[in-house]
């Protein structure tokens, strides 16, 4: 009786600009005579990083794509059990996509990456047997798509054929080293500890891919969903600590039913919040709350304001810098 191949799956997606992980793969021989042979898809295909935490892991290829799989995902054993769970797999995919975009920028001094939220739309799924790629979904987005039309050389414009440096690297790739992609690898891990954190990353990208599509009010409403956890945590943080002798269960009810300015002013009382944060929260609270019942247009810095606040609020919580993209494209203005 023959073996079963062994099925694993994963999902990825692309940066908008694409990158080259490690080096830049050698394709100055493949002319037109050449360019449909399987090896030149093998330079884009290879694994440059495995990083692998507990069942997770994050492979990132050659030609930039990021891929995740985990246990849950890697045991379906048909496409609808893969995305059952599609919310799951976005959140993850954003949240990776947040810390990638960070790093580098941080890193390579690349001077932006183009900010975007994850859909799926972008999420290209991929299968293996035994470990060799099987078979791979093309996406519906463009950008993606074409991508994807690069790693295979597919619908290659007239007149390129026989300079695909002009088809694959046009505009240039930023070069990441392999040690600053594992950083990215490490510092995903280290936040993401449970799907609470994990939500935390990805809807801090789409307040982040809100301000780089210019949508400013947007940018803050989104972060202050998560501003708001962050109050709250730390105000039940500062009852613990302060025991229930001070903190019995009737007064607990009363705070959990307090506004975010009331949660506010308490816990820069108690010295729970520095003064600066303080100011700054009062300030996107402010905007934030003109946004919601006046109808108010927020301008480019109240919106630099509520990632920055964001920015502060990872860092305190987890330890660890991500900062939030505020790169913007004025080709259009």
């Amino acid at each position: 009786m023959a073996k079963q191949p062994v099925v694993t799956r994963s999902v990825g997606f692309y940066l908008i600009e694409g990158f080259w992980a490690d080096k830049k793969p050698d394709y100055s021989k493949f002319s037109s005579q050449y360019w449909l042979k399987p090896e030149f898809w093998k330079l884009m295909e290879e694994a440059v990083v495995s990083y692998k935490h507990g069942s997770a892991e994050i492979i990132v290829y050659r030609d930039g794509l990021v891929t995740y799989s985990d246990a849950e995902l890697s045991g379906a054993t048909t496409s609808d059990q893969t995305f059952k769970r599609i919310e799951k797999y976005t959140e993850i995919l954003n949240a990776i996509f947040a810390v990638f975009v960070s790093t580098f920028t941080q890193e390579i001094k690349v001077k932006y990456h183009t900010s975007f939220e994850i859909t799926h739309h972008h999420i290209i799924p991929l299968t293996f047997e035994d470990g060799v790629q099987r078979g791979m979904s093309i996406p519906q987005k463009s950008v993606t798509t074409s991508q994807i039309d690069k790693r295979h050389l597919m619908n290659v414009p007239s007149g390129y054929e026989d300079s695909l440096d002009n088809w694959i690297d046009r505009p240039p790739r930023a070069i990441v080293p392999k040690a600053v992609i594992e950083q990215a690898c490490k510092t995903f891990f280290a936040i993401a500890t449970d799907k609470h954190n994990t939500r935390i990353l990805a809807r801090s990208n789409k307040a982040a891919a809100e301000y780089a599509s210019t949508s400013f009010s947007d940018c803050i409403l989104v972060s202050w969903l998560q501003i708001e956890v962050y109050l709250f945590v730390k105000l039940k943080a500062y009852m613990k600590a302060q025991g229930s002798g001070k903190f019995n269960k009737e007064r607990r009810e009363n705070l959990a039913n307090s506004t975010s300015a009331q949660v506010t002013e308490m816990l820069e009382i108690a010295g729970s919040l520095t003064r600066d944060i303080y100011t700054l929260l009062t300030k996107v609270r402010k905007v934030r709350n003109k946004i919601v019942h006046n109808n108010y247009s927020a301008t480019i810095e109240e919106a630099s304001d509520a990632l920055n606040l964001l920015e502060q609020m990872i860092a305190e919580a987890f330890g660890e810098t991500v900062k939030l993209n505020t790169g913007i494209s004025m080709n259009l203005f």
